[in-house]
């Protein structure tokens, strides 16, 4: 699971067209339409602009093209995500209430409701840039979590790069401004 960091939708966004994509690669039906139900109509005739063995002109989907498409985001692993929101004061830190006889035999780590309902919210930018702006300045050097193994030579966490938590702080900062000077609120999901 994956969680992304974005600006708000605005009031109205604009739908710029659509386009068909398939598993071809490089794409050969590069047709534009003007929206989704032009280009869901055009479906039916995929297999005149697309000859690719994996797609045998059966595999296309629409994808629609809109004004936010620009916008900076921010998309983590879930695992990633919750150490973000964590130096951000926005996820609960994980107590001896929340371990489960399960996790005390190591058989699985345990992830805490609270934490998981972490994972979906929102702020305004200004007080998500003040937590942005008071994470990089507090939070020391991210030295980094190497990849840990368990159970039969299985990796269960790929661990972080030397200083992931401030590259991630700065691209969330982007985010962030970018809310704020479009007057609206920073989302994650």
């Amino acid at each position: 699971m994956t969680v992304t960091f974005f600006p708000a939708e605005p009031a109205a966004v604009t739908v710029l067209g659509a386009s068909i994509h398939c598993p071809a690669d490089p794409r050969q039906d590069r047709r534009r339409f003007r929206d989704y139900t032009a280009a869901t109509a055009g479906l039916a005739e995929h297999h005149r602009f697309c000859t690719d063995p994996w797609c045998a002109g059966q595999a296309g989907y629409v994808v629609e093209y809109r004004s936010t498409d620009g916008e900076p985001r921010l998309n983590l692993a879930s695992v990633h995500a919750r150490t973000l929101l964590r130096a951000l004061g926005l996820c609960t830190e994980i107590g001896a209430d929340d371990l489960h006889p399960a996790t005390m035999a190591g058989i699985a780590p345990s992830t805490p409701q609270d934490a998981e309902d972490a994972l979906v919210g929102s702020l305004p930018a200004e007080l998500m840039l003040g937590r942005v702006e008071l994470a990089l300045a507090a939070a020391p050097a991210d030295a980094g979590v190497p990849a840990t193994e368990h159970r039969d030579g299985a990796v269960i966490d790929f661990g972080r790069q030397a200083g992931w938590l401030q590259d991630r702080l700065a691209v969330l900062r982007e985010v962030t401004l970018y809310a704020r000077a479009h007057q609206r609120d920073v989302v994650w999901v």
